[in-house]
């Protein structure tokens, strides 16, 4: 019985057969570890989710950091797993009508992202 893997060997040949400019990466499960070699084994990047507290992360990142490519986190806040303060709502920065549910987060996420644009259009 086919687990997806071939599915994902040739999805992975037909993006490099294209000559992609940017990296390929498929996240990992840190559950899976033989998913994980073989999702790693098809990224140029390794990329991934964390929600925990900073003691989880950074052994997720040593694990990773084994496969010898460059990592990206993707996605890192889940207040109510205790990531950032305060715990009543999950990750979002904004409310559906477009306000903040921190501002002082808000301004610092604009001035971070403001400071390390590349593209000055």
């Amino acid at each position: 019985m086919d687990d997806g893997r071939w599915t994902r060997e040739r999805a992975a040949a037909w993006a490099r057969d294209v000559g992609p400019s940017q990296p390929l990466t498929t996240p990992v499960w840190f559950s899976h570890g033989r998913l994980n070699r073989e999702l790693t084994s098809l990224s140029d990047v390794v990329s991934f989710h964390n929600y925990h507290r900073v003691p989880v992360l950074e052994k997720h990142i040593r694990e990773l950091r084994e496969h010898g490519r460059p990592l990206l986190c993707t996605e890192f806040m889940a207040r109510t797993l205790g990531s950032t303060e305060p715990s009543d709502w999950f990750h979002d920065v904004l409310r559906s009508d477009g306000t903040a549910f921190d501002e002082a987060e808000a301004a610092a996420l604009r001035k971070d992202t403001a400071a390390n644009r590349t593209d000055r259009t």
